[in-house]
C-alpha cells in the first residue's frame, strides 16, 4: 500500500512541475511577444535615402565592405500587402513541429514592419538561434507576397525585426533586415 501512495505522489509531483514549466514558458512567450513589440523602428528620411541608395548600389557593384549593407528607405506612398493570418499560422506550426528547439513562435505586423518573436528551448545556442531566426525570414519570404529569397536573403518589400530567446529575461540573439538590404544585421 505504501508503494501506491508513493507512486501515486511521484505522478502529482510530475504533473505541477509540467505544469509550472509550462506556465514560465508561456510567460516568458508573454514578453517576448511584448518586446517585440517594443523593437525600436529606424526613422526615415527620403533625402537621406536616396543618397544611401546609390551609395550602396555602387557598394555592391564594388563590393566595397566599408558602405553599410542596410540603408534607410524613403516613407512609402502605397500600402504594403498584408500578411494574412492563414500564412502566419502555416509558418508557426511548421516551425513548431519541425524544429525541436522551437517552442513557440509570434508573427505580427505593421505597415511594412514585421516582427517574429521566436521562443527556443533552454540549451540552444546563439548560433542555433540565429539560423531559426533567418529560417524564419526566408519562410516568410517565400509565402508572403515579398520577394522569393535566393543564396542571400535579398531585398524586399518589408523590413523584419527578429528576437530569439528561451523568455523574456533571456533573449539570445536580435536581428533586423531592412527591405533594401540583403542580409540580417545581428
Amino acid at each position: 500500500m505504501a508503494n501506491k501512495s508513493k507512486q501515486g505522489s511521484g505522478c502529482v509531483i510530475a504533473i505541477v512541475i509540467t505544469a509550472a514549466v509550462g506556465a514560465v514558458l508561456f510567460i516568458g512567450f508573454i514578453g517576448l511577444i511584448w518586446l517585440a513589440t517594443q523593437m525600436p523602428t529606424t526613422p526615415r528620411s527620403p533625402s537621406t535615402a536616396n543618397n544611401n541608395k546609390q551609395a550602396t548600389k555602387q557598394a555592391v557593384i564594388d563590393r566595397d565592405p566599408s558602405v553599410p549593407s542596410e540603408i534607410e528607405k524613403p516613407t512609402k506612398q502605397t500600402a504594403v500587402p498584408q500578411i494574412s493570418d492563414e500564412i502566419k499560422q502555416i509558418i508557426v506550426d511548421h516551425f513548431v513541429l519541425n524544429f525541436t528547439d522551437v517552442r513557440d513562435v509570434f508573427i505580427g505586423q505593421e505597415h511594412d514592419d514585421i516582427k517574429i518573436a521566436i521562443i527556443v528551448s533552454p540549451g540552444t545556442t546563439r548560433i542555433r538561434a540565429k539560423e531559426i531566426g533567418e529560417n524564419a525570414v526566408r519562410l516568410i519570404k517565400s509565402l508572403s507576397d515579398d520577394d522569393s529569397p535566393g543564396k542571400l536573403i535579398g531585398q524586399g518589400i518589408y523590413d523584419y525585426r527578429i528576437a530569439v530567446g528561451t523568455s523574456d529575461e533571456n533573449i539570445m540573439i536580435q536581428g533586423a533586415k531592412n527591405a533594401s538590404a540583403i542580409s540580417i544585421s545581428w
